[in-house]
């Protein structure tokens, strides 16, 4: 039995804090490892109060962790190639090395943990991107809605998350991180009753819209899905990131199979049947890639 990265599955962190790197052209695998191994022990610094340190989460892009582990490479691992909506919605994809995700009850821990977590990976990778997120109220997105109302719970999060012990790359988990950016200003400009129609939920109560009044474009008719009378449950991590000028949702999903993100995204965008998830007329993605964050024996032995 393979052990996940238990930071996976560590809720209710206030703060958030996510990095993407690039390798520099050059980069020796061996000089990758040894960097992505003083990056790991930042975050366990033995001089930080262990209530106050940063859990820490890392995931690769399918072309590093082919190099750094080519016997632990799970099935379907691939770059996101973006998707295209036909009503012109459209999803980038912003592809990277090494994602990292640190979050806890402390936000100055969270910098500090990711200056070092920087000074170790610099020699051989490049910042792409930086993202700085937070619990909103009583775990709410931007929208006023309550996120991940349908996430697994208990023990059955691991079986949505990770790849099955028997399988290449088991106890590891498929990634999707994508960051969101919401027009709040044409988004508040509905009536409550309009916007719970475009999320499939009640604003106040929280409770799932039921036959005829469940439009099938809402949020939640298009992610609640079935392929083959098979339902494709993820289990979501996201949280709302900016400030006044720009504000979102830093979506993180992971998953026992990458099909489970392209089917979500298909039937989001309307690939599937032509019809695409309202929400998207006033949120748009700014970026998107697929990791894949493997099991703690895998990425020990990887890092060797």
């Amino acid at each position: 039995m393979r052990s996940p990265q238990q930071a996976i599955f560590l809720e209710d962190s206030d703060h958030h804090l996510w990095l993407e790197y690039d390798l520099l052209p050059g980069a020796e695998t061996r000089d990758v490892r040894e960097a992505v191994r003083l990056a790991l022990e930042v975050p366990r610094d033995s001089r930080v109060d262990s209530e106050r340190r940063p859990r820490c989460v890392i995931a690769f892009g399918p072309v590093l962790w082919s190099r750094l582990a080519t016997e632990r490479v799970p099935q379907g691992l691939h770059l996101f190639e973006g998707i295209d909506g036909p009503e012109g919605h459209h999803a980038p994809p912003t592809p990277h090395n090494i994602w990292i995700w640190l979050h806890g009850d402390h936000h100055d821990e969270n910098v500090a943990a990711a200056l070092g977590v920087h000074r170790a990976l610099r020699s051989v990778a490049r910042l792409a991107a930086e993202e700085h997120g937070f619990r909103y109220r009583d775990s709410l997105d931007l929208t006023g809605f309550v996120d991940g109302t349908a996430n697994a719970k208990g023990a059955e999060r691991q079986v949505v998350a990770l790849i099955p012990s028997r399988q290449r790359g088991g106890g590891g988990s498929h990634v999707l991180a994508q960051r969101w950016v919401h027009d709040l200003r044409r988004w508040e400009a509905l009536s409550d009753a309009q916007q719970s129609k475009i999320m499939g939920r009640t604003k106040d109560g929280n409770e799932e819209l039921k036959g005829r009044a469940m439009p099938k474009h809402a949020h939640v008719a298009r992610t609640d899905i079935e392929v083959e009378g098979e339902a494709q449950p993820v289990y979501r991590r996201s949280v709302p990131f900016g400030g006044v000028r720009e504000h979102g949702l830093y979506f993180v999903a992971f998953a026992n199979s990458s099909k489970r993100f392209d089917a979500l995204l298909e039937s989001m965008f309307g690939v599937t049947d032509g019809v695409h998830d309202r929400l998207l007329d006033f949120s748009r993605a700014t970026s998107g890639a697929y990791y894949f964050a493997p099991s703690q024996e895998d990425l020990d032995s990887a890092l060797k």
